[in-house]
């Protein structure tokens, strides 16, 4: 979901006047690794916060501001933060993937990294796939021993299903 948070920025007193980029994440201490997470990123896990302007005087902190590096974005571009299903046609979702239905046997779908739980609707006959029908879907290269398997059910040409979005790509298979 979506959350608000204020937190204090400790500005050392050593640090010289001027323009600091803020950047936040959430990492592991027992491997180092940052988790995943929504947002606008700076590509390496962190989110762009914004920049820190500090003011001083001799060793003193006197004032500053602080300013959203992206600025106002446009609602069109947050996030689907509440999860509603988008429908694109072929595909209705409320998640980020790519799907690769090429083959005939097995189509890849691949959700984006750092991806959170997600649902999906793929309708066959938009897929040049009408009258197929969906043996099994599986997991390539979960990122963890306690990924789920994804459930899913088809009826007639659309195939409905629900990933962990914690593999690297989900296999179709027909």
């Amino acid at each position: 979901g979506s959350f608000d948070i204020t937190f204090p920025i400790r500005v050392p007193k050593d640090i010289p006047a001027g323009k600091y980029t803020v950047r936040y994440g959430l990492y592991r201490r027992d491997g180092g690794n940052r988790l995943a997470l929504r947002g606008i990123t700076d590509g390496g896990q962190r989110i762009m916060g914004g920049n820190l302007t500090v003011n001083k005087k001799v060793d003193a902190v006197t004032g500053g501001s602080f300013a959203l590096e992206h600025g106002d974005l446009p609602e069109e571009a947050e996030l689907n933060v509440d999860s509603k299903m988008l429908d694109f046609g072929a595909v209705v979702t409320d998640g980020a993937f790519r799907l690769i239905h090429a083959e005939q046997q097995a189509w890849q779908l691949i959700p984006l990294p750092g991806s959170n739980p997600f649902r999906a609707e793929l309708r066959l006959d938009k897929l040049e796939a009408e009258g197929r029908r969906v043996r099994m879907i599986e997991c390539i290269d979960p990122a963890s021993a306690s990924f789920l398997v994804p459930k899913w059910s088809q009826d007639g040409d659309t195939v409905t299903l629900s990933c962990d979005g914690q593999s690297f790509a989900y296999r179709i298979i027909f």
